[in-house]
C-alpha cells in the first residue's frame, strides 16, 4: 500500500485488517492530545489519520455541523 501516512474518512476498518493492527505504528482521530501521531508522521512511519474518526468508537465519529465543530473546532 504505501509506507507513509495514510489518510482515511471511512475505510480504516479494512486498511487495519489489510496491513495488520501491527503494521500501524500510530493513529489518531480528532485532537488527541498527546498521542505523538505527529511525530511519528515527521518520522515517516506508517500512520493512519481518521478524518472523521473511528468507527469502532461512536463517540469519535463527525458527520453533523456539531459534532465537526467539536472535534476540529469553529470558525
Amino acid at each position: 500500500m504505501c509506507d507513509g501516512c495514510i489518510v482515511t474518512t471511512n475505510f480504516d476498518p479494512l486498511i487495519e485488517t489489510v496491513l495488520g493492527k501491527g503494521h500501524i505504528t500510530g493513529c489518531m482521530h480528532w485532537r488527541q492530545e498527546g498521542n505523538k501521531f505527529s511525530t511519528k508522521l515527521i518520522k515517516g512511519e506508517r500512520c493512519l489519520l481518521k478524518l472523521h474518526g473511528d468507527t469502532e468508537d461512536h463517540e469519535t465519529c463527525v458527520f453533523t455541523s456539531e459534532q465537526y465543530d467539536q472535534a476540529y473546532g469553529s470558525p
